[in-house]
């Protein structure tokens, strides 16, 4: 019971969601941006910010695959979910101020 425990637990730090729920909010993000403020594209600060959000992303999403992969030879990923967990709800945090800031006053409705 215990080998199955551990492996569940390992499971449970990190898994393949983070860059996807990334992704969608990014997507959305650019929804609202398109939809609200349009000129932000065009504002060179906001896209470098927007740019290295995605890039961030595309790497959350290696960092994943790299673990499905360990798991799969049955390798322990332990630190390896920990940190993908960790990534992942910094990038989720990032994004979410990002389109806070995008949405600005009407954000707040």
């Amino acid at each position: 019971g215990w080998r199955y425990a551990k492996f569940l637990l390992e499971l449970e730090r990190g898994g393949l969601y983070f860059c996807g729920r990334a992704r969608y909010e990014l997507r959305l993000l650019h929804e609202l941006v398109a939809a609200s403020a349009p000129e932000l594209h065009e504002d060179g600060a906001f896209a470098a910010r927007l740019a290295a959000l995605e890039d961030r992303v595309a790497a959350l999403e290696a960092l994943e695959f790299t673990g499905a992969v360990r798991a799969a030879r049955g390798r322990g990923a332990v630190a390896h979910g920990s940190l993908t967990k960790l990534l992942g709800a910094e990038l989720q945090k990032d994004v979410t101020a990002l389109a806070a800031e995008a949405a600005g006053c009407a954000g707040l409705e």
